[in-house]
């Protein structure tokens, strides 16, 4: 594709679609890829023109600006949606939603998956951030990612490279982009126990979760010790503290709402007051899960 001709196909987006939490204002570019070649121009043409580019999945933890991306936005679709199974491996392209994994080993008796179910992302989004549950984590079932880097190399990382903790994953810090990634099958087990395992899973989440559904999942990283972050925020009273029309929910503390016309900034507001005062009670600082954008890039 001629450079001439790319700012034309990469057209202005309001990303108050593209999140959970219906926020954020206007993209000067935003662009569907389909293949690495796709993905290799977008990223040439971003660092020429000398502007700011984001890979976005569901959106499911991001936070965007009233004021907009003044740069790229990229969705990975096509290519990057296809999972391929063989005996003892799954391979998921980055575009992939986790229940939609979960479903495939479900359909291929593969138990150890399950706890996808319930998480609202892709498969980029969840391995960068090493996405999970009580049940288990991306890094449990990991083999290897292929990535993009920066120079438009495409590399292999091992479980290892990947360096895994919790919610982290180097790519958080190299932003190499993952193009997809590689399972390994944990054990086989009859489809109805992985079925009934599924149910519970999406009935206790459906039990502790917002009725809202314009939210971004959980706000808070769990600090140290046994108490998650939620348990802090309920017991300093912060259920139902709101901000102009962003809420902290009443179902779970560490979930914050969007009840119709909330901004970015309410949001901020409600995040920035909350670490403030679980910091003054228990003298514990929470960190952020949900990322802001454009300034954690």
């Amino acid at each position: 594709m001629k450079w001439k001709n790319y700012k034309s196909n990469a057209k202005k987006k309001n990303l108050y679609n593209l999140t959970t939490l219906n926020i954020g204002g206007v993209a000067n570019y935003f662009k569907l890829c389909t293949s690495v070649y796709d993905l290799r121009i977008a990223i040439s043409w971003s660092n020429k023109m000398k502007i700011p580019w984001f890979i976005i999945g569901n959106g499911s933890n991001i936070l965007f600006s009233d004021d907009g991306f003044h740069g790229l936005v990229i969705k990975l679709v096509g290519n990057f949606m296809r999972v391929n199974i063989n005996n003892n491996s799954i391979i998921a392209g980055s575009g992939v939603l986790l229940p939609s994994l979960s479903r495939h080993c479900l359909a291929n008796c593969w138990s150890g998956f399950e706890f996808m179910c319930g998480i609202p992302g892709t498969i980029g989004g969840a391995v960068r951030m090493n996405a999970g549950t009580k049940q288990g984590e991306i890094k449990d079932h990991f083999v290897s990612a292929t990535v993009l880097t920066h120079d438009g190399a495409i590399k292999n990382l091992s479980k290892e490279d990947m360096q895994f903790s919790y919610r982290h994953s180097i790519l958080a810090k190299t932003r190499d982009i993952l193009l997809s990634a590689t399972f390994a099958k944990h054990k086989v087990a009859p489809k109805e126990d992985i079925q009934k395992t599924i149910k519970e899973i999406i009935a206790s989440r459906r039990q502790k979760q917002p009725r809202i559904k314009r939210n971004c999942g959980s706000v808070f990283k769990s600090p140290p010790g046994n108490k998650p972050a939620g348990w802090y925020i309920e017991q300093v009273g912060l259920k139902g503290f709101r901000v102009g029309d962003a809420m902290i929910s009443y179902e779970h503390a560490n979930w914050i709402v969007n009840l119709g016309n909330a901004k970015a900034y309410d949001v901020k507001s409600i995040i920035s007051y909350v670490e403030y005062i679980v910091l003054q009670k228990f003298n514990v600082c929470l960190e952020r899960e949900v990322l802001y954008i454009p300034e954690d890039l």
